[in-house]
């Protein structure tokens, strides 16, 4: 394989040309099957850090190694999840990345979700990656557990998901500064959660308060002569605070 062809085949992953790609494996098949997994799996990282789903596909179709550079700290997974990529997490997973990876600051793909300031990914990236079994505790050496980055990025909604995934809570004296901006509303529900006694009790005072709304709607005794039946105020209540958070 000439140093020539590896750059016009990088570009093609970088640019996503899926068809130069093809080309690439029709002519010189063993060459191809050489680089796909040259310099530690850089063609693969290179389609996903430029978006390029497509051709991060055909890659992984034709041989590449979707764990190629574990041993540097450097893998496609890694570099999708610190970018929040939704959509690629998926393929990778599919094809066996291994989600307790550890990128060469000590972090697993699932702190670097919970470490992103973008709005929308990093909810979605966490719950593909606990899906496929990533601990939820497991911070790698040395560092916070993904819990502690979300709480410290403001992220209400990720960590009801950590939480309902078993985080193990952070005692008062070891979580992050308050952030008045972004943080607000997140200390408020882990006061709230502290005032609970915890988690579980937190989500049960919940579920009653639910409840209590539910028996409200029943129908007054002119619109009709049966309330509500019980059964189906704990269908709505299950519905609203489901098994584990609301």
């Amino acid at each position: 394989m000439s140093t020539f062809h590896e750059f016009l085949w990088c570009r093609a992953a970088e640019r996503g040309n899926v068809r130069a790609l093809q080309r690439a494996l029709e002519t010189t098949p063993n060459a191809f099957r050489e680089y796909v997994n040259s310099s530690g799996g850089s063609p693969l990282k290179l389609a996903v850090k430029n978006y390029q789903l497509a051709a991060a596909q055909f890659l992984l179709d034709h041989g590449a190694d979707v764990n190629a550079g574990q041993s540097s700290g450097s893998t496609a997974l890694l570099e999708a999840a610190q970018k929040c990529q939704s959509e690629f997490i998926p393929v990778l997973l599919a094809a066996g990345a291994n989600v307790h990876a550890i990128s060469t600051s000590g972090f697993t793909p699932l702190v670097l979700t919970a470490t992103a300031w973008r709005h929308s990914g990093p909810y979605r990236c966490s719950e593909l990656l606990l899906a496929a079994g990533a601990r939820v505790d497991d911070a790698g050496p040395g560092r916070q557990t993904p819990l502690f980055y979300v709480i410290r990025r403001g992220r209400r909604d990720i960590v009801k998901l950590f939480l309902r995934a078993g985080a193990r809570e952070i005692a008062t004296a070891d979580l992050p500064a308050r952030n008045p901006v972004d943080g607000t509303s997140t200390f408020k529900m882990l006061d709230a959660i502290q005032a609970a006694g915890g988690w579980a009790e937190y989500v049960a005072k919940h579920r009653r308060i639910l409840a209590g709304l539910v028996s409200k709607l029943s129908p007054t005794k002119s619109e009709s002569p049966r309330p509500i039946p019980l059964d189906a105020a704990s269908h709505v209540v299950a519905f609203m605070c489901p098994p584990g958070g609301y």
